[in-house]
This record gives C-alpha cells, structure tokens and sequence, in this order.
C-alpha cells in the first residue's frame, strides 16, 4: 500500500479504487434564495505532480465536489451535493452554495471525476484511514450574514482501497436532476402592495420537496426536476393562503437568471374570517385558503365512492354524495366534516355562506342537507344530533305538506332548548316560486345568526338568498352548550331512521366562507 500526502484542501492521498452511482436527494430547505451567508470549498494543487499513483487517481481528472451538510438538529440541508469546480491558475474553487446564518457540519466530502467515479475522500472520525488527515469528519462550521466560508478538508486518495476503510457504509445513490426558477410575493395592504416575506412549501405527488422561508427580495429556488404537476402552498400570518398547481413547463418559463419571476400576491384575512375553501379540486379541499382543512370521511364505501369535483360558479367545485346508497339500511357513502375545535364555531353568533349549483329541480320530493353539525365523524346517530350539544342545519325542505312545505329552512337546536327554525316562505321553491331551481340554477345561499338580534333587530336567525333576506326567525336557544364537534358539508353519515330523506342536497357547492359574526351584506359574493 503507498501513502502519500499532500495540499489539496490540504489533501492526504491514500491508494484503493472504487465507483459508485449519486443520488442527489435534495431536501427541503435547499438554495432557497434567501440565504445571507455562502460556503465555497478551494482545492490547491500546488504539489499534484508529485501524487499520481495513476493517471486515472490524478487531481487532473477531478472536475466536481459531492457534500452532504446538516444543520444543528442533525437534519440534512444538502444531501451528497454535486458541486462543480472551476479551476484558477493552480487552485480549484468551487461554486459557492447558499446557507442561512448558523452552525453547520459537515458530514461527508468526495471528489469525482466525469463518470462520476469516486477519486479522493474525506475519512470519518474513527476510521480505518482517519489517522491520516488531521481534522476527519465531521467537520463543523459557521456561516455569517453576507460573508463567504472558504473549507480545505483534507482528502484521501480511492485507489486500491473498500468505502469501509473511510467510515462509509455504501456509495450507491442516483443523481437527481433539479431545476432553478424565481420567486417574489407580495403583500396587498389596502390600496399599496409591496414586497414581503412569506412560507413556501412545494409538493409533488403527495411529498413535500422543498419548504422553507422566502425574503422579500426575488427568491431563486432549486427543486427536483420530475415529470407531473408541482403543488404550491404559500402562506403568512394574516393573510390569505395561496395555493396552485403548476407544470414542470410553467416553472421552468420562469428559471434564473435569464427569465422573470413567478409573481404572487397575497391578500389579507378578512377579519372575523373563520374559514374559506374554494372547494375546486381534492388539495383545495384538504388545505383551505383559511381556516383548517376539510376531511373526506369515508363509511363503509370507498373514497370518491359518489362525491367529486365537478364544474362550479369560479370553476370547480365539490359535488357531495346524494346518499343514494343510504336508504334504510344505515350504509352510508362519502361524507366530508370540518373539525369545530379548529374552526371555533360559536352558537351564540356566525355565518356560513357558499354557492350551490343544483342538480335537480325543485320539483322533486326530498328533505335535504347543505350542512350540518355531529359529534363523530363516523357512526349511526340515532336521535340526533346524540348529544347535549348544539346542532345547527341548512336545508331545502322539498316535502310538500299539502298547506306549506317546499322552502328552504336554517335549524338550531339545543338539547337544553328547543329547536329554532327560520324558513322561506311556503312553496318559494316550488316550481314557480320566487326562490324555483332547476338544473344547473347557480344560487348563492347564506345562513346567519346572532343570539343578541342581527344588525341590531329582533330577528336572531336569517336566510339570505343571492344576497336578499328571504327567511328569519326571532327564536332564542341555549347559547351555553357549546357547539358539536364537526361541521358537515351535505349531511352526516346515518341520519336517524330518516336518512333516505335526510340526504345531501343534490348538487355542486362551490366557495364556502364561514364567519365569526352574523354577515348581512354579501354584495362580495361574485368574487371568489
């Protein structure tokens, strides 16, 4: 075995011979752009032409560095890195990669020719070959704001030696193609809209592949290169979420340096905001733009069994089940429930307003849900609502009782109270009646209530129908019994004995808003 030494990051040359495949696996927080603090890596090869073993071992055919870096909570920042090296006069440097002010180690250093065969290599502590550089891995370092850290780690040569030799397990991966674009939000505050700082988390098919902070600057982001959409979820405190799904081909449209930046605007929370979901695709579903997300419960049959997305008002929206598995005998479908204790839904006052577009007509005989309350997610509510706590409904009550029926309807009750009813008029949707829908009629529904009267009159529960109070009520219920534990869209799995009547409403609910005050203009309807 020949040993020999040398400066090359003040390198140690030992003999042995081995290749490997990279895989570049990029995590989360990798070149996000707002990094203050850089790290370059310098090779000198002042004495080369005195340690080639072998033409093929020489520092002449080295042509990049592969790096693996954690942060302080051991979580890699970079993962087997491949940087490329430039060479100036007698020094190789290489390109400098970006880094958040902090402490950093590094846990594993490599240098690769072309093919991507391992030459030289930085032994880790308690190592066979770690006796033979003076500061074996892991190697610690610090980066500074607006400052560049130069590392000269010592290496070894590869030739006629195992990757055991040097600490490492296994040098098999796969090199990961990536991609760079650019990226600025900005925050619209009233009538002036400047730059800001925000969250950024990106996924694709499911996985998170980069997350991380973004400056209020032009942000240059580096994510893997794959096949299908990327997801986008961008967030602040105080403002609404933005979410988009974008094509490999859109982003690249914006790739540094020689293309503009994707430019997004975030708006603020309305205040008194509970939740807003656009209901126009299964993420948007999952992650509402405020508020928590929505959950698809599925009972007894599979997901999607009779639920999906279908053409809305602002284009997609959520189709809930229509129950016709129900019936008599408690089965159930698709279901899908907003959890109360993050939502904070009060029965002393609130709103909830959507658009509805119908799949059927008013001519039809059912008793149907928009939404409603429970205390489970799954299971049969006989007597509802099964508990003590306070249950409210909207509904279209298409019975006909000979005298009155055919009207919509907004129930809240309390088993410590009686229940409180406000309704349309009778026979308002009824063929011919004021509030009449048929097939593919688009109506903008809002259910409204205040204990302590709405906009400082009697009345304690109203239906507004495209912004017009059609129905109200000055009933009073227990506000001190809190609220059930879910929010439905459509109805709940197993209501009672009746649930073949006591089904969703038949049709596409698009842009649900729910507020924490009882709402009385809705003039902002037509924007989503």
């Amino acid at each position: 075995m020949k040993t020999r030494c040398v400066n090359i990051f003040q390198v140690t040359l030992v003999i042995f011979a081995f290749t490997f495949v990279f895989v570049s696996c990029q995590k989360d927080n990798i070149d996000s752009g707002n990094r203050k603090g850089k790290v370059v890596f310098s090779l000198s090869t002042e004495k080369a032409t005195l340690l080639k073993s072998t033409d093929a071992y020489s520092l002449d055919s080295v042509v990049a560095v592969v790096v693996s870096i954690k942060d302080q909570l051991d979580n890699y920042v970079y993962e087997n890195e491949v940087i490329h090296l430039v060479r100036i006069g007698g020094e190789f440097i290489s390109e400098p990669i970006s880094l958040i002010p902090d402490n950093y180690t590094l846990s594993s250093f490599m240098l690769i020719d072309g093919s991507n065969k391992v030459l030289f290599i930085t032994p880790l502590t308690g190592s066979k070959y770690a006796y033979l550089v003076s500061t074996p891995l892991e190697i610690n370092f610090s980066i500074t704001k607006d400052a560049t850290t130069k590392l000269v780690p010592e290496v070894i040569s590869t030739e006629d030696a195992t990757p055991n030799d040097f600490g490492y397990s296994t040098f098999s991966f796969i090199h990961i193609k990536t991609f760079d674009f650019l990226i600025s939000t900005f925050a619209a505050n009233g009538g002036s809209v400047g730059l800001t700082k925000s969250w950024l988390t990106i996924s694709h098919n499911g996985n998170i592949v980069f997350r991380d902070s973004l400056d209020a600057v032009t942000n240059n982001i580096r994510i893997p290169e794959i096949t299908g959409n990327y997801s986008f979820l961008i967030t602040k405190a105080g403002y609404r979420n933005y979410s988009r799904t974008f094509t490999l081909d859109s982003l690249k449209a914006h790739a540094s340096p020689d293309y503009s930046p994707l430019l997004i605007t975030l708006y603020r929370v309305s205040e008194g905001l509970l939740l807003w979901n656009k209901l126009g695709s299964i993420e948007e579903i999952a992650n509402s733009e405020v508020g928590p997300g929505i959950q698809l419960v599925n009972y007894i049959y599979p997901s999607w069994f009779e639920a999906q997305i279908a053409p809305g008002i602002f284009g997609n929206g959520l189709f809930i089940n229509h129950d016709t598995y129900e019936g008599w005998v408690n089965d159930g479908a698709n279901f899908f429930a907003i959890d109360n204790h993050s939502l904070g839904l009060s029965p002393v006052r609130g709103s909830i307003e959507f658009w509805f577009k119908f799949r059927y007509n008013c001519s039809q005989y059912n008793h149907a849900l928009f939404f409603a309350t429970a205390n489970s997610l799954i299971g049969h509510f006989a007597s509802r609502p099964t508990s003590t706590n306070t249950d409210i409904s909207g509904i279209w009550n298409g019975w006909d009782y000979g005298s009155y029926g055919k009207r919509y309807a907004f129930g809240i009750n309390s088993k410590k109270s009686l229940t409180q009813i406000a309704f349309t008029s009778d026979y308002s949707v009824a063929p011919g009646g004021s509030l009449e829908f048929y097939t593919d009629t688009e109506a903008h529904l809002a259910f409204v209530w205040d204990i302590n009267g709405i906009d400082g009159t009697s009345e304690t529960m109203r239906i507004y129908v495209n912004g017009i109070v059609e129905g109200a009520s000055n009933g009073i219920w227990n506000t001190t019994v809190g609220m059930n534990n879910f929010l439905f869209l459509g109805t709940t799995p197993n209501y009672d004995n009746w649930d073949h009547y006591y089904n969703a409403v038949k049709g596409v609910m698009d842009n649900i808003k729910i507020w924490n005050y009882a709402k009385t203009h809705f003039s902002d309807r037509f924007s989503e």
